[in-house]
Order: C-alpha cells, then sequence, then structure tokens
C-alpha cells in the first residue's frame, strides 16, 4: 500500500530535516513527502526547498501566507492526495520522528483488522507520562464550551488591561492549589476505537480521504482533534489508537519559536482559543452531530 506524509514546517528547520531523515529511514524510498512551508518568517522554508529540490521523493510547498495548523496541513493533504494517490496519509508535525522500521506493516495490519479511518500511535516525549493518546471517548458539552468561552475571554481582558502573561497563570494555578489530571499509563497497553487522537501524528485510510480534504479549515489554531473527533462521529467513521506503533514527539518545537511568555504572544494564544472554541459551538448548535448518542457529549 502506499504511503504519503505530510509536515507542516514553520522556523524550526533542524527538526524538519530530522523529521524527513526519520521517515527515509524508516519507510523508504517508496513513499511521498510533502512539506508545506507556512510562510516561516526566518525564511526556512526557501531553504528547504533548496535542499530538496533535487529530490524526487520530497516536494515543498511555499506557502504564501501562514494559513494556520489546519489549513496549512490541508494545502499539503490535498497534494497529497491529487498527486500521488496514497491509500494511507500520515499528517505529522515537524517535531516528531518515526521510531519503527516496520512502521508501515504494522498501519496496514491494523487496517486490515479495524479499517480505520484515523489511527493514532503511542506518542513518545521527552518527559513521562506519555498521555497525548489515547484521548477520552466523550468530548464536552455545548454549556461547556460556553464557560470556557467565557473564562478565556475573561483572561484576554486581564491581559488587555494588566498586561498578564503566562507566568501569571502558572503562578495562579499554584496559588489556587491546581494540579494536573493524572494519566492511567496502563491505557497505553490497550488498543482502543472511538477515541480521541492527538493531532501531532495521525494516520487517515482511503476511507477518510476518498470523502475529505484533510481537517475542518474553519480554525487557525486548537481544537483541530476535537473537530476531527466530532466529523468521525458524525459520519459513523472509526478512530484507533494502537500501542504497536510508537513515535517521538519533541513537543511543540515550531509552537515554541513564537509562543513566549510574553504578553502579546499571550493573548494571540487567547484569541485563537475563544476563535476555536466559538467555531466548535456553531458546529455543535448547526446540526453537525444529530445522530449521536447523548452521552458522547458528556465532560469527560
Amino acid at each position: 500500500m502506499k504511503f504519503s506524509f505530510v509536515i507542516l514546517h514553520y522556523n524550526a528547520l533542524p527538526d524538519t530535516i530530522e523529521c524527513i531523515d526519520s521517515i527515509k529511514k524508516c519507510v523508504g524510498p517508496d513513499c511521498g513527502i510533502v512539506v508545506v512551508d507556512n510562510k516561516s518568517p526566518n525564511g526556512t522554508g526557501v531553504e528547504l526547498d533548496a535542499k530538496y529540490r533535487d529530490d524526487n521523493q520530497v516536494t515543498v510547498i511555499l506557502n504564501p501566507e501562514n494559513e494556520g495548523f489546519a489549513r496549512g496541513n490541508n494545502v499539503g493533504f490535498r497534494y497529497a492526495k491529487e498527486h500521488q494517490d496514497p491509500d494511507f496519509i500520515v499528517m505529522l508535525n515537524n517535531d516528531t520522528l518515526i521510531l519503527q522500521d516496520d512502521f508501515t506493516a504494522r498501519v496496514e495490519k491494523e487496517y486490515e483488522q479495524s479499517h480505520f479511518a484515523v489511527l493514532g500511535p503511542i506518542i513518545k516525549t521527552p518527559h513521562k507520562p506519555y498521555s497525548s493518546n489515547p484521548g477520552p471517548s466523550k468530548l464536552p458539552s455545548e454549556n461547556w464550551y460556553k464557560k470556557y468561552v467565557c473564562k478565556v475571554s475573561f483572561k484576554l481582558l486581564l491581559n488587555r488591561i494588566f498586561g498578564l502573561d503566562a507566568t501569571y497563570e502558572w503562578l495562579l494555578s499554584k496559588l489556587l492549589g491546581k494540579k494536573d489530571k493524572k494519566f492511567d499509563e496502563s491505557l497505553l497497553e490497550r488498543r482502543a476505537e472511538n477515541v480521541l487522537l492527538h493531532g501531532s501524528f495521525l494516520i487517515f485510510s482511503r476511507d477518510y480521504i476518498s470523502k475529505f480534504d484533510g481537517l475542518n479549515d474553519r480554525t487557525f489554531l486548537y481544537h483541530e482533534e476535537r473537530l476531527l473527533f466530532l466529523r468521525l462521529l458524525q459520519n459513523g467513521m472509526k478512530s484507533v489508537f494502537t500501542p504497536d506503533i510508537e513515535i517521538f514527539h519533541k513537543e511543540d518545537a515550531a509552537t515554541k519559536t513564537v509562543s513566549a511568555k510574553s504578553r502579546l504572544k499571550r493573548r494571540f494564544q487567547y484569541k485563537h482559543y475563544i476563535n476555536s472554541a466559538k467555531v466548535m459551538l456553531d458546529v455543535m448548535r448547526n446540526g453537525e452531530i444529530t445522530g449521536i448518542p447523548p452521552h458522547i457529549l458528556r465532560r469527560p
């Protein structure tokens, strides 16, 4: 079966090159690699284009502007679909690495068993627990999202008035005694169906590719995985988490090049948190999830 890999590049040149090298090492020459530069301000997209211009396996696309996560990835997804006609499209962050030489065989084996639409692996990170996958089997309700929009809007207001940044949020969480939820590491040992999958590494089968041209493109950043999960539920399509496939994620290499703790950059994040949550609300209110059992929409 034929594989295409779509990598969204932004600024972090060494990570993108290492990601491409891991694909070539573990998958070999019989796959297509599409790199989409999302208008990197440091000019590294042009460097990638020059580096791989004579490489028949790698296609570099230079976006004329920053399209955000979903739309940027969709440029590569559509190119792979139209020009490479793959059985599987792997959409992976540029700071991820494939770890297994038999990666494609493991994907094909899972597809033969489940006919998944989207598949997610164990996502190893520099620090445990590896809690990215699997996600919950239920999504927050419309009411939860309304409260979420209000809460983040209040943070945005504080940011504008007092110039508060990410450090303030960290201090506030310490003062309030908030603790991160503990991840049940036993979940990593169990294959799971119809669960939320992390957006850093998604494997789409032809079942999905034949119907869609990528992710929901109404967001710039954030909530892409939840919108994807809603789409799968709506269309009766299957998401699968498998512990048989492992990848490594350096964690937000591209984001860290722009998302420091400054108040202006934090303001940018708040705005997109709010906008993406409103897209989720709009999807819910417009009946795009008709027919899904009510318990699916409870807060996990």
